[in-house]
């Protein structure tokens, strides 16, 4: 797979080691912070590439997990929540900005294609190859495969958008270096792919800032409530610009309820009461979110296991509404 689609040849996979090597790749990093320089070409292949990569033929993404609509919209969910005790004055500010980015994600039509998963300038190596009349050309290769999956691909696409702003954040890159970058990255995608929405982006793109929102605490930046502020501020820019509307902000109690509800540990014992089934019988193994309509509704689904002191051996699957105003009449 990545041969075939990205140039670099692998030399062996250990699973005892958990670890892919692949040959060395000659040639300097996408990334102009760790090659010193912005190479605009090269940007603009890399968005063609990867457009080619998304563009892959079913049969190589038949061995890969798959990432559900749950999966894409549920860590928004758990970074507002655990962002909430962090900066609560930040908090309705996030709540309301992950909302608006997962309403859109719930009703995107789905489009599953292979994707790297992890992408970002620093996983480019702008290598070159031979061209026309003895000419050399650049030719980005696209490393670290290591969390391919089937997903949508425009999370790819927002993940390198973020990060190079996110560099600008924490002063590593010049504002105008980044804007060209990313318009260059934008124009080789398009080109590869017509008819990309624009919009899709915009909001791609404000979802992969979004979780990017700990990383000025994790590095213990002095700094990191100012740019947790100006993320923000950029995050709203982007939904804006992408025409999403705004609802109004889910108040405490109901964030609150929503975490409970997704909480395994909270939901162990209402679940199995429900069900007329010991507590000791089964195991709540995950709870994800399918479908949330802030401030009415939330759909979620239960995993639970029958344990070993059960005399049945089987996977359960429980669908739970928790409604935020009234029960249902039903």
């Amino acid at each position: 797979l990545c041969s075939l689609l990205s140039g670099v040849r692998l030399s062996g996979i250990s699973h005892r080691r958990h670890s892919i090597a692949s040959v060395w790749v000659k040639g300097p990093s996408l990334c102009p912070v760790l090659s010193g320089e912005l190479n605009r070409e090269a940007f603009l292949s890399t968005g063609h590439w990867l457009a080619r990569l998304h563009a892959s033929p079913p049969q190589v993404r038949l061995s890969l997990s798959h990432e559900t609509r749950s999966s894409l919209m549920s860590p928004l969910v758990d970074i507002a929540s655990d962002f909430a005790q962090l900066a609560p004055q930040l908090s309705s500010t996030l709540d309301r900005l992950a909302v608006a980015v997962n309403e859109v994600c719930a009703r995107m039509p789905v489009r599953q294609t292979l994707i790297h998963g992890d992408f970002s300038a620093d996983q480019v190596i702008v290598a070159e190859r031979s061209a026309a009349a003895g000419n050399r050309e650049v030719h980005p290769v696209i490393i670290d495969w290591d969390r391919a999956m089937v997903g949508s691909s425009l999370r790819d696409v927002g993940s390198l958008l973020a990060r190079l702003e996110h560099q600008s954040l924490d002063g590593g890159l010049d504002p105008d270096v980044v804007q060209c970058a990313q318009q260059d990255f934008i124009d080789g995608y398009q080109k590869g792919m017509p008819g990309t929405d624009m919009g899709l982006i915009h909001v791609f793109h404000a979802r992969a800032l979004l979780m990017l929102i700990f990383d000025g605490f994790r590095q213990r930046r002095s700094d990191w409530y100012i740019m947790a502020e100006v993320l923000l501020g950029r995050v709203e820019s982007l939904v804006k610009r992408a025409g999403v509307r705004f609802h109004h902000e889910q108040n405490i109690e109901q964030r609150a309820m929503l975490s409970s509800a997704l909480d395994t540990a909270v939901m162990q014992k209402p679940v199995t009461q429900r069900l007329a089934v010991e507590s000791e019988a089964l195991t709540l193994s995950s709870a994800q979110l399918w479908r949330h309509k802030p401030g009415r509704r939330a759909l979620i689904r239960y995993d639970l296991q029958f344990t070993a002191c059960s005399p049945v051996n089987r996977h359960l699957v429980v669908l739970g509404k928790l409604r935020f105003r009234k029960p249902d009449r039903q």
